[in-house]
């Protein structure tokens, strides 16, 4: 059963739920056995002085299983969502540390079903489907004992009639469970298309193309109704059998318990319990198409969640791992080749990146720029080469240290959904106030802060909706100038910010790249003018490297390149 993993640590609190479930379930078949006892010792005697501590006994019975189900259920709720709320943080933390590539070929949307939707579903297995399914498996114990010890031929006849409850059952589940497998996977497809719609929406109403992501989306909830409605269909079949099944056994009952009766066999009052407890059967028979779909749902749920556990990360820390600390020397990338699915991004790039130096890189778009600085920041794991820092592969820093000491702001900037103080604290938690001030300052954003009613409290939105492209990147600049990293990365970080307050954004930057290493992916010409060293790619190799100046003087390609793009932003 593919719950098990997940149940395995809460196995002491399951085993007193079991036995909960024992005395609960074999209380719910003493009210025949009493009447039972009545109807062939107390009424023939005559001795009606019984029948009031009868009726007391079967009041008893009542509250006290009550009672204990109310203890039951409570106890059963709480760990059933402590099971819950561990699945969800295992996932969550698992795919936190699962490397780009991962990402590369999961939709969000999907992912998002299987932390939610699947977790949910596994809820309500675990919190009410389980338990269900113990409680009727424990009462047919109990009533198969009481048979047997009343009369072995009605215990024998009692067990014949569970293979074929028991044949249907695995069969109804073998044909529901694929459907529900279905199921799951189209919610989670239909999950990425709506997420993925709403992520771009603004795309999507600059093209006026709502009307064909109205009728994408309707052909995969038609996709996901039309697995439903197949599904249901399969369910609609466990009703009718369970009835048929429940009429069938009592006429068996009925002929065979009366033939025996006839013969003084069995008791009149035995009769009667036993009919009593086949009525007892009505109620778990009719559950038990239920139970199947929800345990089909559960199992199709656990798949996929297990499925994302097993994923495994092509990028974890070697044993004895170091910490990173300084950049002492140089950064080398040596023949580093990268390859996404079939497609080369990269190959055969060699350079260094001395300690302390300022370099640009350039190229038109697809060039392989960004790759390369998410290989240095180990994003990706190279296809070839390998990547030296301080002549130590960068393999062998642990990934936290190696990611804490580098600072990368993005051209288009990823901001949280609330306060800028948050935002501000994302890669230093325990930063002082006084720091996060300073880092807004020199961003040139405290201003813009203190004029807002919440200040540095104030709330900014989903992705920073709230604020100008110009000032959701300086919040991005103050956010890694917080961190105080030994390495900076920046993709142009001025390039949405008017020039008054790019011209100070750049002093602060100049500032900070005297004790840093810094590695610009550079739009502008201001920018690879100010480089030590700028290296120009194109479609994935490294055509030349050198000063601006140098490269004017020796390479056509760069100076046509820069020609093409001086009086503009570069082409990324």
């Amino acid at each position: 059963m593919k719950l098990l993993p997940f149940l395995k640590p809460y196995r002491w609190s399951l085993m007193i739920i079991f036995f909960l479930l024992m005395i609960i379930s074999f209380l719910t078949t003493l009210p025949p056995w009493i009447m039972q006892y009545a109807i062939d010792e107390v009424l023939p005697s005559g001795d009606s002085n019984w029948l009031p501590l009868l009726a007391l006994g079967i009041l008893f019975v009542s509250l006290t299983e009550g009672i204990l189900s109310f203890i039951q259920q409570v106890f059963s709720e709480y760990i059933g969502q402590k099971i819950i709320y561990s699945i969800r943080n295992q996932v969550f933390h698992h795919i936190n540390q699962l490397s780009f590539s991962f990402y590369d070929k999961n939709r969000t949307g999907d992912l998002m079903s299987r932390i939610v939707s699947d977790a949910d579903t596994l809820n309500r297995f675990i919190s009410f489907g389980l338990l269900k399914v113990v409680t009727n498996t424990l009462i047919l114990f109990w009533i198969f004992i009481t048979l047997f010890y009343w009369n072995y031929l009605m215990g024998l006849l009692f067990l014949f009639l569970i293979p074929p409850m028991a044949h249907a059952m695995f069969t109804y589940a073998n044909k529901v469970r694929p459907a529900f497998q279905k199921i799951r996977k189209h919610t989670g497809f239909l999950s990425s298309q709506a997420q993925e719609n709403l992520a771009g929406i603004e795309v999507i109403k600059s093209f006026g193309n709502e009307a064909y992501q109205h009728n994408q989306f309707t052909e995969e909830n038609e996709k996901l109704l039309n697995h439903t409605l197949a599904a249901n269909k399969i369910s609609a079949f466990w009703m009718p059998y369970a009835e048929t099944l429940i009429g069938f056994f009592t006429g068996i009952v009925l002929l065979m318990g009366g033939l025996l009766a006839s013969m003084d066999q069995i008791s009149t009052g035995t009769l009667i319990a036993f009919l009593a407890y086949i009525n007892m059967l009505r109620r778990p028979i009719r559950q038990t198409g239920f139970l199947l779909n929800l345990f089909s749902q559960s199992d199709a749920a656990a798949s996929r969640i297990l499925d994302l556990l097993n994923q495994k990360d092509s990028l974890t820390d070697v044993p004895n791992a170091r910490n990173f600390k300084t950049l002492q020397h140089s950064i080398d990338l040596n023949h580093i080749s990268f390859a996404y699915k079939d497609h080369l991004v990269l190959s055969n790039i060699n350079l260094r990146i001395n300690s302390g130096e300022s370099i640009a890189l350039i190229g038109p778009s697809g060039a392989g720029k960004t790759t390369l600085v998410h290989l240095l920041m180990r994003f990706y794991q190279p296809t070839k080469g390998n990547i030296l820092i301080d002549n130590i592969p960068v393999s062998h820093y642990t990934l936290s240290s190696l990611r804490t000491k580098i600072g990368f702001v993005m051209q288009d900037p990823f901001l949280f959904n609330g306060s800028i103080e948050d935002n501000l604290r994302l890669g230093s938690p325990k930063a002082t106030f006084q720091e996060v001030q300073q880092a807004a300052k020199e961003a040139q954003l405290d201003s813009f802060i203190q004029s807002l009613p919440s200040g540095y409290n104030s709330q900014i939105g989903e992705r920073g909706v709230l604020l100008s492209g110009g000032q959701a990147q300086r919040l991005a600049l103050a956010r890694v100038l917080l961190k105080k990293p030994e390495i900076l990365i920046l993709d142009e970080p001025t390039s949405n910010i008017d020039s008054i307050t790019d011209s100070a954004i750049m002093d602060t930057i100049a500032a900070l790249m005297q004790d840093r290493t810094t590695i610009t992916i550079a739009h502008r010409l201001s920018t690879i003018q100010k480089a030590s060293r700028v290296f120009y790619l194109q479609k994935g190799f490294l055509i030349a490297s050198g000063t601006h100046q140098e490269l004017m003087k020796s390479s056509e390609d760069y100076k046509q390149f820069v020609s093409l793009n001086m009086k503009g932003s570069l082409s990324k």
